[in-house]
């Protein structure tokens, strides 16, 4: 939800935690949150549920399709010449080979404004499965090592579950030898008449086993609840490849056709930024910012071990002030400095895209990173912002300079360093 980000506050009600749960996530001046397994499990939570959230969701879809919609003709050219580059290089191919996916973010399904809003009831007359009667009983396949989804009907308001009065209550249980088990490990999210109920597996579960489970809807103003039952059976481990997809299903652009390189990488799509529209961007683009990249969608998938990476879509900074003085001063085509400056910075973001999953997927397999509780955090897509901005002034005349080097200043040079 990159795209989001400065515009979603989530608030966490911590009221029903033990005493010794609080004391493990809050330190004692109540005003920071102290690093642990408790914090750590929150967060997680949290990254599930605004990522499967359908309001979000459409949200971010609509944002993004007004912001790109005028600049996806331009810049299919862009994605074009930098899949041509990538596969001309050996070396760049190599560098990307192992690393994870980009994939275009793409939707096949457009968000449009002309939606017509949702008008739910205060109190709903129904909550039931998705395409079966009420009442009958919903049977479906969970991976292992996969979350489960399922998905409700209703035409309760958004609010549902969360407003402050007349608040209706979902409750989920496990039936093991007749006995009923709370489940605490849930989330539901409710958005225009779908409830969509994402289910961890308990501890403990084994391929094969049928897992039943009870979901009650209710609130005062019901005599009886709305009771929905479905059965888990647990399947083995589902393969996921690298960048979320299923085996033998590459990543498409909007027209269906496939983006995937030889090594397996995906193209990003890329954005020419000027100055005219620095007051609308996110962070604020100045005369010596150079790229940003913006979080689009993560993958849909909970596999722990997985190496993919989130969608990101590229945003150069074209009125940049190296760039500009850089084409004035130089006897290079301008062309081909747009060329070099536009395909640097964006080898330069996925480099750090790329490093920035190997380094998750190490920190995941090992010991998590320490940190202090005032230590500054950045974001990837802040180091992507100030490591661009750092190297701007010098990306040009590093690539023109060293490109140009002959085979007589390379032996200049080695000669004055065995002198020395």
């Amino acid at each position: 939800m990159g795209r989001l980000d400065d515009s979603i506050l989530v608030v966490v009600d911590c009221s029903d935690l033990s005493g010794r749960a609080r004391e493990d996530l809050f330190m004692n001046s109540r005003d920071r949150l102290r690093s642990g397994d408790l914090r750590d499990a929150i967060e997680r939570e949290l990254e599930f549920m605004i990522r499967d959230h359908q309001g979000l969701r459409a949200l971010r879809e609509k944002r993004r399709r007004e912001e790109v919609e005028s600049k996806l003709a331009d810049s299919k050219p862009l994605e074009d010449a930098l899949e041509l580059i990538l596969k001309s290089s050996p070396a760049l191919l190599s560098l990307f080979h192992t690393g994870t996916k980009l994939s275009n973010p793409f939707k096949t399904k457009e968000v449009t404004s002309e939606d017509k809003p949702w008008k739910g009831e205060y109190h709903p007359t129904y909550f039931k499965f998705q395409k079966l009667p009420y009442g009958e009983n919903l049977e479906r396949t969970a991976a292992i090592n996969m979350r489960s989804r399922i998905t409700f009907e209703t035409n309760a308001v958004n609010d549902y579950f969360s407003r402050m009065q007349n608040k209706g209550t979902f409750t989920l249980e496990l039936i093991r030898n007749g006995k009923a088990e709370k489940v605490q490990n849930y989330s539901l999210n409710l958005q225009n008449g779908k409830a969509t109920l994402t289910v961890t597996l308990p501890d403990g579960s084994s391929v094969g086993d049928v897992l039943e489970h009870e979901a009650k809807v209710i609130d005062d103003s019901m005599v009886e609840p709305f009771i929905n039952r479905f059965a888990l059976t647990i399947t083995p481990p589902q393969q996921i490849e690298s960048g979320g997809n299923q085996k033998g299903k590459p990543p498409v652009d909007k027209n269906g056709h496939s983006r995937e390189l030889p090594s397996g990488l995906a193209i990003p799509e890329i954005h020419e930024v000027y100055k005219s529209d620095w007051d609308d961007r996110k962070h604020k683009f100045d005369e010596y910012s150079a790229l940003e990249i913006i979080q689009e969608g993560a993958p849909d998938t909970d596999l722990p071990d997985n190496d993919v990476t989130a969608v990101y879509s590229f945003w150069v900074n074209m009125d940049n002030l190296y760039f500009k003085t850089e084409c004035k001063s130089s006897k290079e085509d301008a062309e081909i400095l747009k060329a070099r400056w536009i395909y640097g910075l964006a080898l330069v973001g996925m480099a750090l895209i790329k490093g920035d999953a190997e380094a998750q997927k190490l920190e995941g397999n090992g010991k998590p990173k320490e940190r202090t509780e005032d230590e500054e955090v950045l974001t990837l897509e802040e180091r992507v912002f100030r490591t661009t901005r750092a190297i701007s002034p010098i990306l040009l005349p590093l690539i023109g300079t060293l490109g140009s080097l002959s085979e007589e200043q390379v032996a200049i040079g080695s000669q004055v360093g065995d002198d020395d």
